[in-house]
């Protein structure tokens, strides 16, 4: 029984035949989600300008790079990890040294892009990836301080979640100057004070 059991053949799975010449859907695509075993079918997707099934390839990389300068030893930030394509070519600037912290609110994705990342050399000494979601917040700061005509709302993103910290009217309590005048003459040019009431 056992011998019978060990000599039966797996049945073969096949693939789902599509209608016409060329696949449509992605599932169909099946060389596109092969690229080890059909590498000719990915260059030949890729040089017509498209991207194949199941693959990312990132934009603007030369672009990003060449305006950001990112040198060995720094530290920086990429608030959207996805894939990680524009993460590993910053890794990469840093030469083994500097670290940076990468954020995305997908926890199945982000732990696909963390082994990828890992499997390249670029472990936790040198890269750090969290589950933060900032959108929105900008409207729930905006929301908070709409009665006041100026005022810094401290917000806290914890697991994906916004909270609500303080409402600060007097940065350090008005005492500590490290604004220039410049910038102390733009930033109260756009406090507008027309509603407020004056007592005299």
């Amino acid at each position: 029984m056992q011998q019978q059991s060990e000599n039966t053949e797996k049945k073969h799975k096949r693939r789902i035949h599509y209608s016409g010449t060329h696949p449509k859907s992605y599932q169909e695509k099946y060389k596109e989600h092969q690229p080890e075993k059909y590498a000719d079918t990915i260059s030949k997707v890729i040089s017509k300008g498209s991207t194949p099934a199941g693959m990312h390839i990132s934009i603007c990389v030369k672009e990003i790079l060449d305006f950001l300068q990112i040198q060995p030893g720094q530290k920086g930030l990429d608030a959207t990890l996805g894939y990680g394509g524009h993460t590993l070519e910053m890794l990469k600037c840093l030469n083994g040294q500097g670290h940076i912290y990468a954020l995305d609110v997908d926890p199945i994705e982000s732990a696909k892009t963390k082994k990828r990342l890992e499997e390249k050399g670029y472990g936790s000494e040198i890269l750090t990836i969290k589950l933060e979601n900032f959108a929105n917040i900008d409207k729930v700061a905006e929301k908070l301080a709409k009665p006041f005509p100026c005022v810094r709302v401290d917000l806290y993103n914890i697991d994906g979640k916004i909270y609500f910290g303080e409402l600060t009217f007097t940065s350090y309590g008005g005492l500590q100057d490290f604004y220039t005048d410049e910038f102390q003459k733009l930033a109260g040019s756009k406090i507008d004070l027309s509603g407020v009431k004056t007592v005299k």
